[in-house]
């Protein structure tokens, strides 16, 4: 199973899309599968559902700095490896989908009763949010 199969089933099985993004990454990464899955528990859905940055960007993210982040004090070349990573992962999603932000993508206030109900009568989970996923995992394969 490629990684973008791998994060489209974890996604289909209920882990959200920070954490179907950052999954098939993290265990290369020498981060375990059960691990990954914690670390990426708060940043669905915008973080938690408040609907900032989408979380298939930040479990991107997470995958860009477990490859090039600073590990060690005063390398500000590794710093600014994963920033320039970050931003160019955020630049091409932008370009395909039109914003990094989760209620723009999805149009709905998944805050409310009203929103969640729409977002599940639409059937977004797979219309929309797993094309996120799919785009971000094949993306990050570009650049890592």
């Amino acid at each position: 199973m490629n990684k973008v199969e791998s994060a489209v089933t974890l996604f289909s099985q209920g882990f959200n899309c920070a954490q179907a993004v950052l999954s098939p990454f993290a265990q290369k990464a020498g981060m375990n599968g059960e691990t990954a899955l914690r670390v990426a528990g708060g940043f669905g859905a915008g973080m938690a559902r408040l609907q900032e940055t989408c979380g298939a960007l930040t479990g991107g993210y997470m995958a860009l700095g477990l490859f090039q982040g600073q590990h060690l004090p005063g390398d500000k070349d590794a710093k600014e490896k994963c920033y320039k990573s970050v931003r160019e992962f955020t630049k091409k999603f932008e370009a395909m989908h039109g914003s990094s932000n989760c209620q723009k993508l999805l149009g709905v206030n998944l805050q409310s009763e009203e929103g969640q109900k729409r977002f599940m009568d639409e059937k977004m989970h797979t219309c929309k949010c797993e094309q996120y996923v799919k785009t971000a995992v094949e993306l990050l394969d570009e650049i890592l």
